[in-house]
């Protein structure tokens, strides 16, 4: 009988059992919550990561845009502004062409009346300078005579008329021809 109390007192080591296998469900349900947990982190780091870079490719892209835009603006001030440098150059242009288009018209203007005169003067007879000539010399014999009292080079300046218009050789000079012969008869 002995043997009957020493079973009484080995019921602790069922007891145990039941006490591990309870211990050990629930440290796994903690076990499957942290990883549940640990990927759901995860997940969320992930997708943060994720919209930053999304965030960080917008933001380039914009700065990139931006940029972008400026020199397009930029390039289109350059151009608005050469669009108004060849306008006015170009009304320059026109203003000196305008200028030396009257300038010209002026200097033809006087191309043409002097060519008019040079055309009026070779049109003048060779008679009519000779003509001159001896008009001139008729009234240096007046002055030498009247003012000087020199016979001689007024009769010498006579003589030089009369030949000047023996060779011009017109009839109508025919009358002045005989006063002037008069004038040397009365001076010889």
């Amino acid at each position: 009988m002995s043997e009957s109390t020493e079973p009484l007192a080995t019921p602790p080591p069922v007891t145990a059992a039941p006490l591990h296998a309870a211990a050990s469900a629930p440290a796994a349900a903690p076990t499957r919550n942290g990883i549940a947990l640990l990927a759901l982190l995860l997940a969320v780091l992930a997708l943060i990561a994720a919209g930053g870079l999304f965030y960080r490719d917008d933001t380039q892209r914009e700065l990139s845009d931006f940029r972008t835009q400026s020199i397009l603006q930029d390039q289109a001030n350059a151009l608005s502004q050469l669009r108004n440098m060849l306008t006015d150059q170009r009304a320059d242009s026109r203003n000196a062409r305008d200028q030396l288009t009257a300038r010209l018209n002026e200097l033809q203007n006087r191309v043409e009346a002097q060519q008019q005169q040079v055309t009026a003067l070779a049109t003048a007879d060779h008679s009519d300078w000779q003509l001159t000539e001896a008009e001139y010399l008729l009234q240096l014999a007046n002055q030498r005579l009247l003012l000087g009292g020199d016979p001689k080079t007024a009769l010498e300046q006579l003589l030089s008329a009369d030949n000047i218009i023996h060779d011009i050789d017109d009839s109508g000079l025919l009358p002045a021809r005989a006063a002037l012969a008069k004038d040397i008869a009365a001076l010889k």
